[in-house]
């Protein structure tokens, strides 16, 4: 399956489950997690940035981002967020990459303590990125700008400290159809609220 058709049936499968729960008026948490995250942007080789430069195909980066969403009794999850995010200097020029998206995904925290649960997450994610040469004072040059949709996801583990308060630590990765994809390592503090 394309990722751009895998993309809008999980979209589709997303918004259906989140319509059914809410008709089901189930017991949920409202919840508010910011999030860090740092990783690799890989490139693939049939992008073109600059004619006659060279490039690494994969890249650091780092994100910040907000995600919002409920939880329910069941522990099943919706969330939406928006991420922002920026590579290192590529490699032999003084620009970088600057990366946005905007996500919804559907996960669940399988408890296996108290206090501790696993949890994955799957979900779509519509994103932008461009660069610019920084180096260059030239108005008239245009950013080379790159977007689309593709599929996220995500595991790892969920520390709750109190009823309101827990902390995700998680591994995972945005794929962006054939040209672009962020594999990201993270954390975010979540905040719930009835």
């Amino acid at each position: 399956m394309k990722p751009r058709k895998a993309a809008c049936v999980i979209a589709f499968s997303l918004l259906n489950l989140t319509s059914q729960l809410l008709c089901a008026r189930a017991q949920a948490d409202w919840l508010l997690e910011p999030e860090l995250n740092a990783g690799s942007l890989e490139l693939s080789d049939n992008l073109e940035f600059s004619p006659g430069e060279r490039h690494e195909n994969s890249l650091g980066a780092y994100a910040l981002g907000v995600q919002g969403g409920f939880e329910f009794a069941n522990h099943v999850f919706i969330k939406a967020g928006l991420t922002s995010g920026e590579t290192e200097n590529l490699l032999g020029w003084q620009d970088r990459i600057k990366f946005y998206d905007l996500h919804l995904s559907s996960g669940v925290h399988w408890p296996i303590s108290e206090r501790v649960s696993l949890l994955g997450a799957l979900g779509v994610s519509n994103w932008d990125y461009y660069t610019k040469d920084q180096a260059s004072f030239k108005d008239n040059q245009p950013d080379k700008h790159y977007s689309g949709t593709g599929l996220e996801y995500r595991a790892g583990l969920n520390f709750r400290f109190n009823r309101l308060l827990s902390m995700d630590i998680y591994a995972g990765g945005k794929d962006w159809g054939d040209y672009v994809r962020y594999e990201q390592y993270g954390l975010s503090l979540c905040f719930r609220f009835e």
